[in-house]
């Protein structure tokens, strides 16, 4: 979030003895895009695995009414 601020800041308004100043703005964004990639794609295969389980659960859910419909147990 720092490295945020300091892009989006003003360089008038940024203390001469900021060590971020050594490095250029550009890398700075190629930093906080990786990042921002990086927790972005974990969020969204974590969300399709998510998603994928409750698939499995309606399956599993849905199999086991109809076994109670037709009174069959196989585990029985």
């Amino acid at each position: 979030m720092q490295k945020l601020v300091y892009l989006i800041s003003e360089p008038r308004y940024i203390q001469r003895s900021e060590p971020m100043r050594q490095v250029s703005k550009k890398k700075i964004g190629l930093f906080i895009s990786f990042q921002l990639f990086g927790v972005l794609s974990s969020v969204a295969i974590s969300q399709t695995l998510a998603a994928i389980g409750e698939l499995n659960n309606l399956y599993i859910a849905k199999a086991f009414s109809r076994m109670l419909e037709m009174k069959r147990f196989p585990f029985i």
